[in-house]
């Protein structure tokens, strides 16, 4: 019988708002800046600007992101932040899909045994 020990990685710990690439690497773009430009991401992104407002409402109801409207002469610029709460829940979700990736859900048998990862028994 083989077993994994560790800590158990619970889909509970996944956060929805950031399981869409574009809102991940949104909120990727504003942890390592003050504010940035609406449009300058959706570039980026390559994306329009009515997926980007779904992204950016959601991110802004969740509470993980600001949206100021500055004026600039004659137009109106958007610019985006994180809140001190979205850049916690940014580093948090970071951190768990580095514990993923660098195996703590790993398989039995993989010839290393598992550092971190959930329980399984296998009978």
């Amino acid at each position: 019988m083989e077993k994994l020990t560790g800590s158990p990685i619970a889909l509970s710990r996944w956060d929805k708002a950031f399981t869409a690439p574009a809102r991940y690497t949104i909120a990727a773009t504003l942890a390592h800046q003050d504010r940035v430009s609406f449009s300058l991401i959706r570039k980026a992104l390559g994306i329009s600007a009515t997926l980007m407002s779904k992204h950016v409402s959601y991110l802004e109801q969740v509470g993980y992101l600001t949206v100021y409207k500055v004026k600039s002469g004659r137009q109106v610029l958007t610019e985006l932040s994180l809140t001190d709460a979205g850049r916690r829940a940014f580093r948090r979700y970071t951190e768990l899909l580095k514990a993923v990736a660098e195996g703590a859900v790993a398989s039995p048998g993989n010839g290393s045994p598992p550092t971190t990862g959930p329980e399984i028994l296998e009978e």
